[in-house]
């Protein structure tokens, strides 16, 4: 599929709805070259107001893999409910019918709107503030319970290699991984990703070496077997929270080293070649070594992998889910700070969750805010935690389509850098596998992840009404028709 890149674009300046100062494209990147802060006044990227751009394409395509995959840990459930024919289908087909439409929508979304937050950023361009602020706070809660689901899986590793650990020794495993992450954080995001690459390669080297050797026990005709009893709603489940995730990687668009179309789109090139990877490698494998597909459930691989290595492969593989908890927090931790310092921005959330530190320029209080509430959300029991998860992320992917849609009807001269080689009906067409994945993944989820998923949106609705509604803030879109 070609890739189709647009032409330079006439100089055009960007008004505001509460009209401040006009601010111009740059004719070249089409990327606004200044920003402004909640007082109106505009600065430049790097500025004391806004965090330097300098994640290139290694750094966001592992910043990527960590918000969607980070390892093969989690698909073990997906060959206990339904045997590893649906499993290995599940993973051949979701890229083309998920993961890349999603890593191509991000990546044209990216590239007309280069800011901090991603989604919310395009919802309120398509559809204006109400619908902008309730996928923030969607997109926001959703990360934030994401990133409570990360230390428990380092604890629960931790404990399967030191041996029975006590609530407290858990609890403070917990702690540990929290504020070392959250200071990673606040040091800059080019130190988290520096981290993620070192830890992206750290999480898939065993797996590699677990896959090559393997190999001598390769049995085709077991890839087609499934089991008699499949678990739809688990499998089904399991396997999108397993590909969920790309629009995470949108919410430090503000700070991706220009030019944002080719490293955006080279970097999820990256990811995706990553995510695919290192989930139908080790499983083709995996599940010819081991064909008792009760014993596979959250947590077994290591366990799964003695038998082919012996106990320092298991030693081997425990260690390194720790590493990709690691990383995966890491990353969340990243994406669910910009999305709140960008809402701040905006004026969508107190102005103290926009404060940059003084010295490196990260959102430093909401990095904290989100450390102190995930220490919080990580007594819930997990399979909450993961439906609810799921339920919001429903909703978030939804409107994220509408708006790459509306964006191409009512704004069609929008510079994108990178857009989709398709026109408008061809792209409904072509996403609508993805709406309907988002709406079977809320109606296959819990009542209770409903009634909590319900909740929050509720919340929100109030929130904006009883905060928002009287209250403008900054959003920019060019003129329908500057074109020439």
């Amino acid at each position: 599929m070609a890739l189709e890149m647009e032409g330079p674009f006439s100089s055009s300046s960007i008004s505001s709805s509460n009209s401040m100062a006009s601010t111009q494209w740059d004719e070249t990147t089409h990327l606004l070259p200044s920003r402004r802060t909640l007082d109106g006044v505009q600065k430049p990227h790097g500025s004391a107001d806004h965090p330097p751009r300098q994640l290139g394409v290694a750094a966001v395509g592992t910043l990527a893999f960590f918000c969607v995959a980070g390892s093969t840990f989690g698909t073990e459930d997906l060959v206990g409910a339904a045997g590893p024919g649906w499993t290995l289908l599940g993973f051949l087909l979701i890229p083309f019918v998920w993961s890349v439409p999603c890593a191509l929508m991000t990546a044209e979304l990216c590239s007309a709107m280069p800011e901090d937050g991603g989604p919310p950023v395009w919802v309120s361009k398509a559809f204006g503030r109400f619908w902008g602020f309730q996928e923030g706070i969607w997109l926001w809660v959703m990360t934030l319970i994401d990133n409570a689901l990360y230390p428990v899986m380092f604890a629960d590793y931790l404990e399967n290699l030191t041996g029975q650990l006590s609530y407290t020794h858990r609890l403070l495993a917990c702690l540990g991984l929290i504020v070392v992450v959250c200071c990673v954080n606040v040091l800059g995001v080019q130190v988290a990703g520096k981290a993620a690459i070192v830890l992206c390669f750290i999480s898939v080297c065993p797996f590699l070496v677990l896959f090559v050797m393997g190999l001598k026990d390769i049995q085709p005709s077991v890839w087609v077997q499934s089991k008699e009893n499949v678990n739809w709603s688990l499998f089904f489940s399991v396997l999108m929270w397993n590909n969920c995730g790309w629009d995470n990687s949108a919410t430090f668009a503000g700070e991706v080293k220009e030019p944002v179309r080719s490293t955006y789109f080279w970097g999820l090139v990256l990811a995706v070649t990553l995510v695919s990877s290192v989930y139908l490698l080790p499983l083709t494998v995996m599940v010819c070594v081991n064909q008792d597909w009760n014993q596979w459930h959250e947590g077994s691989f290591p366990h799964l992998a003695e038998a082919l290595g012996g106990s320092w492969l298991r030693i081997w593989l425990t260690a390194t889910g720790c590493v990709a908890a690691t990383g995966q927090f890491n990353s969340l931790c990243c994406a669910s700070s910009r999305i709140a310092y960008s809402m701040a921005e905006k004026r969508m959330l107190p102005r103290i969750m926009g404060t940059l530190h003084p010295r490196f320029l990260t959102p430093w209080v909401a990095i904290l805010f989100g450390g102190v509430l995930c220490l919080v959300l990580i007594v819930l029991p997990w399979q909450t935690l993961i439906q609810l998860d799921m339920c919001l992320h429903s909703a978030v992917i939804f409107m994220e389509v509408l708006s790459l849609v509306r964006l191409r009807i009512s704004h069609p001269d929008l510079p994108r850098p990178f857009r989709i080689p398709l026109s408008t009906w061809p792209l409904v067409v072509c996403y609508s596998p993805v709406v309907v994945f988002a709406v079977a993944t809320l109606v296959m989820t819990s009542g209770l992840a409903k009634l909590m998923g319900a909740s929050v949106m509720a919340l929100g609705v109030l929130a904006y009404f009883l905060f928002l509604h009287r209250r403008a803030y900054d959003f920019e879109l060019p003129p329908k028709s500057t074109h020439t």
